[in-house]
């Protein structure tokens, strides 16, 4: 990873990170899955990558959920939807969408 720092080649940096959040995450760290998915959000919103950061923040969700952390995965993903183009119908975006409105339908009943 440093290397992609020392060539300027930042391009999937951020799904390196989300990777071993998810690979960390299996292994039962779920803290370090978080710092994990965290960093791959803060990085992809650095280099405006919104795709992956979306992708990045619907890993957290996962975790988030699992610890009851409701609200804060709702809000999390609003805000990585909100960067993405609304009327894509890309399968990733549209999964996100649902799962987003999935969150508040939980919510509201």
């Amino acid at each position: 990873m440093r290397a992609c720092g020392l060539n300027g080649e930042n391009l999937f940096l951020s799904e390196i990170l989300r990777l071993q959040g998810v690979s960390a995450h299996r292994a039962g760290d779920a803290d370090g899955a978080m710092i994990h998915f965290q960093s791959a959000i803060d990085e992809a919103a650095k280099n405006g990558a919104g795709l992956f950061e979306l992708r990045a923040m619907m890993s957290l969700v996962d975790v988030l959920q699992e610890r009851n952390q409701h609200k804060q995965a709702a809000e999390g993903l609003a805000r990585c939807l909100a960067k993405v183009d609304r009327d894509s119908n890309a399968a990733f975006i549209v999964a996100a969408r649902k799962l987003y409105a999935a969150m508040n339908d939980g919510q509201a009943g």
